[in-house]
């Protein structure tokens, strides 16, 4: 059987139960874990990512100062700390279809039962080490690919990222290696991200142009308007540094576009409506990816209806 050297692995533990996170702490160290940083909220956590990142992250699904799933989509995206691979367990008494959905549609690692068995939660932990998934990148998705062999479209490529949990835990931790490998994996899920967004803003387009256009401007509409514009902020955010940094003015004038369609209620000016789909297509046609449009619009269609 593999041994693994768990004494070096920094675990984040955190949960408004004290008695339930001192009995995970007791579970963890009793298996040769002893390295421990403790919390019980959301700002426990913030603060914590603000001076180190751990190597694992153990958390209580439902805190009281926040949704943990918003939380751990913005780490996957890179708006919050500064390691978007961080392995994260979220932990729940009530695991409901639609907290299950949340935390794994956030990009979790995985999702465990309260409570919690000793064997189990080492078990779980040695399946990150030793097996876990590549990520993949999709236009609201950043995370562990959890796809069937079968259900995998080759569009959406795979993406090995770092996992400093097995590197502490098989004793082959190279800080230089594991920072330069940190930087590609990085620059690898934003470029998918761009991508995808690409297609995202040409989609989003053909949905809000015509319906100013012929005056069927509804809630549905100004949702697409929103997400727009989210998009194109966040597609400005990551040309930083990347290959297409010369396309930021061609986002800027995106962005500044959608917000005259957005300060104009339902009527829209022609100059803008007209503009709108050539920005979208310069975009797309920069980063040149082949994806099925159709698929994209029912996926943002039905989450706007889910709303």
């Amino acid at each position: 059987m593999k041994r693994f050297q768990f004494d070096k692995i920094e675990t984040m533990l955190i949960d408004p139960d004290t008695g339930s996170r001192d009995t995970l702490r007791m579970v963890l160290k009793n298996n040769g874990f002893r390295e421990f940083r403790l919390g019980t909220t959301l700002a426990d956590v913030t603060e914590q990512f603000a001076v180190r990142m751990p190597d694992l992250l153990i958390c209580e699904a439902d805190l009281a100062d926040g949704e943990f799933s918003e939380f751990l989509h913005g780490m996957r995206h890179q708006v919050v700390g500064t390691n978007p691979f961080l392995p994260v367990m979220a932990l729940s008494y009530n695991p409901t279809p639609e907290l299950v959905k949340s935390i794994i549609g956030s990009g979790a690692d995985d999702l465990v039962p309260k409570p919690v068995s000793a064997g189990r939660l080492i078990d779980r932990i040695k399946l990150l080490i030793e097996a876990r998934k590549p990520f993949v990148v999709t236009t609201d998705y950043v995370g562990p690919d959890r796809r069937k062999t079968s259900d995998r479209e080759d569009t959406i490529p795979r993406v090995e990222v770092p996992n400093p949990l097995r590197a502490k835990a098989t004793g082959t931790k190279d800080i230089a290696l594991d920072q330069k490998a940190m930087a590609d994996a990085i620059a690898q899920i934003n470029l998918r991200k761009l991508e995808r967004y690409a297609v995202q803003i040409g989609v989003l387009t053909e949905l809000i142009v015509p319906a100013y256009e012929s005056g069927t401007f509804d809630q549905s509409v100004k949702d697409h308007v929103d997400q727009l514009k989210f998009v194109a902020e966040d597609t400005s955010r990551r040309l930083v540094g990347t290959k297409y940094l010369y396309i930021s003015e061609l986002c800027d004038t995106l962005l500044s576009v959608v917000e005259s369609i957005a300060a104009s209620g339902g009527a829209a000016q022609a100059k803008d409506l007209k503009l709108l789909p050539n920005i979208a297509k310069a975009i797309e046609k920069t980063f040149d990816v082949k994806e099925d449009t159709e698929a994209i619009a029912r996926k943002i269609s039905a989450s706007v209806r889910n709303k």
